[in-house]
């Protein structure tokens, strides 16, 4: 059976090179901060791995982060923002531990590399902000 197109040109292909395990674990580990955590920051880091060790936040159940009592005492529209909310801050969470589990996995540690001084920064403004307007709607 003759095919209706030529053959495809390999020689342009990109190669991949190997790359040594000395190389894989420098990748691997994202480069450290200038700075520590802040105290508030490191607070506020204790304080979501503890919930989150002690099972009252579940990684996959954005609802697990609501202050029911103040959520259904919202309007509709508010509530709505605060499942959205919620759903974006258990994705920073999830984001968190993975950083967490990278820096060795200790309960409450977390290296402070930029990416994680940028998370836990932008996480803690942006709840901090949603509970100025709309109350203490979430349990962290």
């Amino acid at each position: 059976m003759q095919t209706n197109h030529a053959k495809g040109n390999t020689q342009n292909d990109t190669k991949i090179e190997e790359t040594s395990t000395e190389q894989n674990l420098q990748m691997y580990e994202p480069p450290e901060a200038d700075e520590e955590f802040s105290s508030d920051e490191k607070i506020f880091i204790n304080e979501v791995f503890k919930l989150l060790e002690n099972g009252v936040i579940d990684l996959h159940i954005p609802s697990t982060l609501l202050n029911k009592s103040i959520y259904d005492q919202a309007n509709e529209e508010i509530q709505g923002m605060a499942d959205r909310s919620a759903i974006n801050f258990l994705a920073k969470i999830r984001e968190l531990d993975d950083l967490r589990e990278i820096s060795g996995n200790d309960k409450y540690y977390i290296k402070p590399t930029y990416q994680a001084k940028y998370v836990v920064s932008m996480f803690k403004y942006r709840k901090e902000e949603f509970e100025k307007q709309y109350g203490d709607m979430f349990i962290i």
